[in-house]
């Protein structure tokens, strides 16, 4: 499903010029060479962009960053190879330039003769005013009448490794490498060589042609430099007389098409945020997603907010993120229709984890943008506790499921069924709410208040849990008319905990770091020596309103405490400890002060 996909996100990229059509490469180049109709150099022209970055110090300054043009392709070689429509000096030339004396110096004689004999016999019959420039200058171009030229000696030390590309003089028409003669034979030699490559039907196109051996790498994948999605090193995955990547049946049209796809995908940055548009990390997994249709950046940057990076945001989207981030701190159903998008568009997202030399992929969900966004929504409204303005990331999520002193990771196995609850609406798994119902039991709070083991993110995991799981109906706002007795047991021992603050200030071992975990697990052997010790702390406190609080707790639990909590009852504990202490310490101070 994945690799259909991506060839054809890859005919959207190469209809938008995005990616290069076969037979085509993408080539920096730095410098125009301009050329008189008898094919002589009448000027080179610095065609680099500049470009204004900001180090690591803060310091502004300006560099100049090539133009990438489309040549015909290209393909790397160690040894002399020319190119058609070449682009670089060495051959173009045959010169090279001496930084110590200022001077150029034949010493590329053999490229330049390969140069010209390859272009030569690449544009016969080829009849366009910047084609027959080109023609006279390879020619009439001798590379030793040339070493005292003005125009390649002002080139200097860029002469090694610029690129260049040429141009009628005064720069009318297209350039050389644009030339419709030039597209339209690679185009036609493209059909001949398809036509005789091979005759077999390939699995994804369903055309005959020739199937690929061996897939190119793929690239940009978390801890993998290069991998492959298709590839047989076994025979045991041999079958039916097929070896190698013969057993996959992809033909090399189509191989070429996926990769080119994905590395686009795992490469492209966004200029203004200097962010990937269409890929995410969780851990030490690799997420991409996109669109099926083409202009689909609306669609990537609302997944990008609500899912992967809540820092990125299309400045055309603020209004709807705004209206949709008020509904979901609220806890009300969203309205799908305030997201101004095409949501009947495919959406592909697909998670993948390096292994060997090959890529796994631990998920792939396709269906319209609309039900993926609307599920991707409808968890950031099930896990929210009102708090901040901006969603919660899965990256957010899955650091709650770890140690935050370690450097562990949430196992792969997890994060794909976080990923099935979040992306296709299906229930949580159970070990991701006995996972950070371990976290809150396990980890302590840190001194200076930066870290809390019970905070807004893992409560509001344990929220969404209970809810969707359970069917709960546990809010966002502390629910006092509740009488489930672990809830009410939460409630209760966050009182305990701030009658203690309030008695004796900040003490090095609270009554939470000491009972927690056990209040939490087994309340009936806590709470009633917590009380005990409670009436000692009452006694110096002016106000009675803890006095009343504990005891409008201890009567709606009739005065039973529970031997032992299940894991979705000590959930319920803590949604109820973590309410009770933010929402009623605002209304304990403002009871002080009265």
């Amino acid at each position: 499903m994945l690799i259909k996909a991506l060839c054809d996100y890859y005919d959207l990229l190469a209809a938008e010029g995005k990616v290069n059509e076969k037979g085509f490469s993408a080539v920096p180049v730095q410098y125009a060479i301009s050329l008189s109709p008898e094919g002589k150099i009448t000027g080179i022209t610095d065609i680099r962009r500049e470009k204004t970055v900001t180090d690591k110090k803060g310091r502004v300054k300006t560099e100049y960053e090539p133009v990438m043009c489309r040549f015909p392709f290209r393909e790397k070689s160690t040894s002399i190879k020319a190119y058609r429509i070449d682009h670089r000096g060495k051959y173009i030339f045959g010169l090279s330039y001496d930084p110590d004396t200022n001077t150029l110096s034949v010493t590329d004689k053999l490229a330049n003769d390969k140069f010209k004999e390859k272009n030569l016999e690449f544009i016969e019959g080829m009849d366009e005013p910047v084609v027959n420039a080109f023609r006279n200058f390879l020619t009439g171009f001798v590379p030793e009448d040339e070493k005292e030229n003005p125009l390649i000696l002002s080139l200097g030390k860029n002469l090694k490794d610029a690129g260049f590309y040429f141009v009628q003089e005064g720069f009318s028409g297209k350039p050389l490498h644009d030339a419709d003669c030039i597209a339209e034979k690679i185009r036609s030699e493209n059909v001949a060589e398809e036509s005789s490559e091979g005759d077999e039907i390939c699995a994804v196109s369903g055309k005959r042609g020739k199937i690929a051996q061996l897939h190119n790498n793929v690239k940009g994948i978390l801890g993998q430099k290069a991998g492959t999605f298709v590839c047989v090193n076994s025979t045991a995955g041999e079958s039916y007389g097929k070896t190698k990547a013969y057993t996959s049946n992809i033909s090399e049209e189509s191989m070429s098409k996926y990769t080119e796809a994905f590395n686009y995908l795992t490469s492209h940055i966004d200029p203004n945020t200097q962010k990937y548009t269409n890929k995410a990390y969780i851990d030490s997994m690799t997420v991409i997603f996109f669109a099926a249709d083409k202009n689909s950046e609306k669609e990537d940057a609302f997944l990008r907010f609500f899912a992967f990076d809540d820092s990125v945001s299309a400045a055309a989207l603020e209004p709807q993120i705004q209206s949709v981030m008020g509904h979901i701190q609220k806890g009300d159903a969203l309205d799908m229709s305030e997201i101004v998008t095409d949501g009947s568009a495919d959406y592909y997202v697909a998670g993948l984890v390096p292994n060997s030399s090959r890529v796994c992929m631990k998920f792939c969900y396709r269906d319209s943008f609309g039900r993926i966004l609307e599920n991707v929504l409808r968890h950031q409204r099930d896990i929210s506790m009102g708090s901040g303005d901006k969603p919660v990331t899965v990256s957010q999520l899955t650091a709650e499921l770890v140690s935050p002193v370690s450097k562990e990771q949430a196992p792969p196995p997890l994060i794909s069924a976080l990923m099935d609850s979040i992306f296709l609406g299906r229930r949580y798994p159970d070990s991701l709410l006995a996972a950070v119902i371990n976290r809150v039991k396990t980890d302590s709070d840190t001194e200076d208040d930066q870290y809390r083991k019970i905070n807004p993110r893992r409560v509001g995991i344990i929220k969404a849990c209970l809810n969707r799981n359970y069917k709960e109906e546990f809010t966002v706002a502390l629910d006092e008319n509740r009488k489930d007795k672990a809830y009410l047991c939460g409630r209760l021992f966050a009182v305990l905990e701030k009658i203690q603050r309030e008695a004796q200030g900040d003490l090095n071992s609270s009554i939470k770091d000491s009972y927690f975990a056990s209040a939490c697990s087994k309340p009936s052997v806590v709470f009633p020596r917590l009380i005990m010790l409670a009436q000692n702390h009452l006694k110096k406190l002016d106000s009675d309103y803890y006095n009343y609080l504990l005891g409008e707790i201890i009567n709606l639990m009739e005065g039973n405490f529970p031997s032992a909590l299940s894991i979705e009852e000590q959930g319920a504990f803590m949604i109820g400890y973590y309410q009770q202490f933010f929402l009623k310490r605002k209304s304990a101070d403002s009871s002080d002060k009265e």
